[in-house]
C-alpha cells in the first residue's frame, strides 16, 4: 500500500500549489452557486478526506491544509495544471509532482467549492510511477506503482 505524507496530498491538490490562472471557460461550479453567484475563495483551515472508489494505492489518512485564499504556487517543482472557474466555484487541476528520489505522483480531477468556501468535493485520480532517467536528470521512461480513484471532501475547521 501507498500512502503520501501528511500534508502533501493536499498542499498541493489545493489552491495551495496552483500553477495556473483564473480559467477563461466561465463554467460555473455545482457546489451550490449559479452561473450569476460567485464562491468565496477558500480561506482558513482544511480537513481533508479521501475514500478510495477504486484502485491498488490504498486508505489516504485524513488531512489538514492552510488556504489564504489565493493562488500562488508553492511547490515550483511541481508540473501541469491548475484552474478555477471564474467564479470560484469549480477547480480543475492534472499535476504531476516529485516523491522521494525517481518517483513522482500524479493527481488529477476537480473540486466543487461551496458558495461560502467551507467546503470542497470532487474527485481525484492519483497515480504514483518510479521513473527512470538519464544522467542529465532527463525522464527516459516511467512505470506505474499504484493508482487509485478517491472521493475527496475538505471541510473548513
Amino acid at each position: 500500500m501507498f500512502r503520501l505524507n501528511a500534508g502533501f496530498w493536499s498542499a498541493c491538490l489545493l489552491r495551495a500549489c496552483t500553477l495556473g490562472g483564473a480559467d477563461d471557460s466561465n463554467e460555473p461550479g455545482v457546489a451550490g452557486a449559479t452561473s450569476s453567484e460567485a464562491c468565496t475563495p477558500p480561506s482558513g483551515s482544511y480537513r481533508g478526506r479521501f475514500d478510495e472508489q477504486s484502485g491498488d494505492c490504498g486508505t489516504q489518512l485524513d488531512d489538514t491544509v492552510v488556504l489564504d485564499g489565493t493562488k500562488e504556487a508553492l511547490h515550483a517543482d511541481c508540473s501541469g495544471t491548475y484552474k478555477s472557474s471564474d467564479d470560484d466555484c469549480r477547480d480543475t487541476f492534472s499535476l504531476e509532482c516529485p516523491f522521494g528520489a525517481g518517483q513522482a505522483v500524479k493527481r488529477s480531477g476537480t473540486l466543487d467549492w461551496s458558495e461560502d468556501g467551507s467546503k470542497a468535493s470532487g474527485t481525484v485520480t492519483l497515480t504514483l510511477v518510479t521513473l527512470t532517467t538519464d544522467s542529465a536528470g532527463r525522464v527516459l521512461s516511467e512505470s506505474r506503482v499504484c493508482s487509485s480513484q478517491y472521493d475527496v471532501e475538505y471541510v473548513k475547521l
